[in-house]
């Protein structure tokens, strides 16, 4: 056995150590839980607070085109990389596609780059677009296509980062596109005022139809099935065909982007309520609300109506539906639980994460959840469990979802930084390339 996996089932022999798991109750939050909330006491692992058994990774300084490699383990079991972009701003989630990296500048550069996912080595640069603050990619088929903040659509080709197309699209477009078919999903102020969902063909950019919304949307399209669903900041949630045919529009004070789950028809999504975020369920037949699931303080981060910037790299508590059960990050925990009836299975919390946003959004691949917190601790907890299978602390701030691809996990943080971390096997730890897992944001790639 290698130091790498006996270090990685170490976690597992402390807290279990032959005995049964000791119940940690529910911290006191002044307000008692939904009615609807199925009254279980949370049986846990010992550890129930994160923090403990994290391995610090000493990342090395690297200034702008020349990445830095490093491992981590006495026998250098992990080897990884980091990158610095040259406009040194807080970036948003990176995808992978081909054995690249793709990730813009930040919020106010006008550049698009290509890294080699296995060592950081910039491949190519698109600058000078028409627009600052590209949004994350989405890949497919050997393309990239992004937004603009002001105010353009990118297609982009992968290998050589020239753009293959280009569209004006409206006055601000700060979320990311999403794509089904041969079509890209985005949406965009409207030229008579107000907001718009359209549709555009993949090949060419040209505009196939496009419908009102009532506001901004958070983060980017959802697509599911034969429909498209939209969470918008101002609380409204909406399903669209892929023809762009209103289904239904519920006004429920949304937080995050849905998740839908098809073999339910429902939706999962957060929503705001006073200063607390719940979990609740959506019928998709008729976005009627179903129950709601569980609730926690937090939700301050949500967009105002001017902060440009927070609309950009705003994520949520947007919850992951995998095998019947619903795994969340909100504001300073993880929970999993039973995706029906919301019966809760495990809970792993932050200590500082009650007053702001702690934790970021999961992503699950195979048989584990995978997070990573504001102040740049990496987690890996077993699905079933919650147990944590490992850890890693980069002491880099980070504000984006990670990618997990062919055996590596990808993190995007302030001042310009990426790191590739190479952790498990290239099979199961594969999966979730781009922001929500694939383009069209609804899990991760089949």
């Amino acid at each position: 056995m290698t130091r790498a996996s006996l270090w990685a089932i170490v976690p597992v022999l402390i807290l279990g150590c032959g005995q049964p798991p000791e119940p940690f109750p529910d911290q006191a939050t002044g307000a008692a839980e939904p009615a609807a909330t199925p009254e279980v006491a949370p049986t846990l692992v010992r550890d129930a607070f994160m923090g403990g058994q994290l391995v610090a990774v000493d990342v090395p300084r690297s200034s702008p085109g020349k990445p830095q490699s490093f491992v981590v383990g006495h026998e250098g079991e992990h080897r990884g990389w980091v990158a610095t972009l040259p406009e040194r701003e807080t970036l948003a989630s990176v995808a992978y596609g081909d054995g690249k990296i793709f990730v813009g500048g930040g919020f106010g550069s006008t550049s698009m780059y290509a890294l080699d996912a296995s060592t950081g080595k910039r491949l190519w640069q698109n600058q000078n677009l028409e627009d600052a603050g590209p949004t994350p990619a989405v890949y497919e088929d050997g393309r990239i296509i992004f937004n603009t903040f002001s105010c353009t659509m990118f297609s982009v080709d992968a290998d050589t980062g020239k753009t293959l197309w280009s569209k004006w699209i409206g006055s601000e477009t700060p979320t990311q596109p999403a794509l089904v078919g041969d079509l890209v999903l985005a949406s965009h102020p409207g030229e008579s005022g107000g907001y718009q969902l359209s549709a555009y063909k993949q090949r060419s950019g040209s505009q196939v139809w496009s419908t009102g919304l009532d506001a901004e949307i958070l983060t980017t399209p959802v697509i599911a099935g034969d429909s498209v669903y939209v969470s918008t900041t101002a609380g409204s949630v909406y399903r669209f065909g892929l023809d762009g045919k209103r289904r239904w529009r519920q006004q429920l004070a949304a937080a995050s982007a849905p998740f839908v789950v098809l073999g339910d028809d429902e939706l999962h999504l957060a929503r705001r309520a006073g200063g607390r975020e719940e979990q609740v369920v959506l019928a998709a037949a008729d976005g009627s609300l179903r129950r709601t699931v569980t609730s926690t303080p937090g939700g301050r981060d949500l967009p105002g109506s001017s902060s440009f910037a927070d609309f950009w790299s705003f994520e949520g508590s947007r919850p992951v539906i995998v095998g019947g059960v619903a795994y969340a990050g909100m504001s300073d925990r993880v929970e999993a639980r039973e995706a029906v009836s919301g019966k809760l299975l495990w809970v792993r919390r932050h200590p500082g994460g009650v007053s702001g946003r702690a934790v970021g959004s999961v992503v699950v691949v195979d048989t584990q959840v995978i997070f990573v917190t504001r102040k740049g601790e990496l987690y890996g907890l077993d699905r079933a469990t919650g147990v944590q299978r490992w850890g890693f602390d980069f002491g880099q701030r980070v504000t984006a979802q990670p990618v997990v691809a062919k055996g590596w996990i990808y993190i995007a943080g302030q001042r310009g930084k990426v790191i590739g971390f190479e952790l498990g096997d290239e099979k199961t730890m594969d999966g979730w390339h781009m922001w929500g897992g694939s383009a069209g944001h609804n899990g991760a790639l089949l």
